[in-house]
């Protein structure tokens, strides 16, 4: 019986009925092997759908970089520049994307396994820190 309920019924008597700080936790192996073998299914959905599809990666400049001419690299192949607009690109798991301001590279993602959206942006640190090594 529900607390607001066993009110209705004993209005005068103000007490919780006598099970309500007994909690149910029956709780079992099968449920958890249950919940692992849907989680295994679920990552295997994933993982064969960024193998079949690949990823959608979004590469941009952070607001307030306007007007800083960085350009976008595959490995060694030139894809781009970026801008304040994200740019869309499909790429697979471990691929290296390079980003370089006056040919000089200041930024290096790598692609993630498993995460079929990923979006990436450089900022003023990126490139502060690339010149501090």
């Amino acid at each position: 019986m529900i607390c607001h309920e066993w009110l209705k019924v004993c209005p005068a008597k103000r007490v919780l009925p006598p099970d309500y700080n007994r909690v149910d936790i029956r709780f079992n192996a099968m449920d958890l092997e249950e919940v692992e073998e849907e989680n295994s299914k679920r990552k295997a959905q994933i993982k064969e759908l960024v193998t079949k599809k690949g990823i959608e990666a979004t590469f941009q400049l952070s607001d307030d970089m306007k007007g800083v001419r960085a350009t976008l690299y595959w490995e060694n192949t030139f894809k781009e520049h970026l801008s304040l607009k994200p740019l869309k690109h499909n790429t697979f798991p471990n691929h290296k994307w390079i980003v370089k301001v006056n040919d000089q590279i200041v930024k290096t993602w790598v692609i993630k396994d498993m995460e079929p959206l990923q979006h990436f942006v450089l900022t003023w640190e990126d490139i502060l820190q690339e010149k501090e090594l």
